[in-house]
């Protein structure tokens, strides 16, 4: 939580040079689809993965959209 005195600040840096270098936003951002679908046929195999699934899929998926909607400078 942020407040008015102390609002988070982070640097973005070094994810700006991983993306400028290495991989496309749109590249991190497939990846990250086909990773959720790995995590779902995991979950199918192992029953007790099913319970925590749910968060992971939810974090990957806001990750995978927030790559796939990044501008290109």
């Amino acid at each position: 939580m942020t407040t008015e005195n102390h609002p988070y600040h982070f640097n973005y840096q070094m994810l700006d040079q991983f993306l400028a270098n290495d991989y496309d936003p749109q590249e991190v951002g497939n990846q990250l689809d086909e990773i959720m679908a790995d995590l779902v046929d995991h979950a199918g195999k192992m029953e007790a993965y099913r319970e925590v699934l749910p968060s992971r899929y939810y974090l990957m998926r806001e990750l995978r959209d927030l790559f796939w909607k990044l501008p290109k400078a």
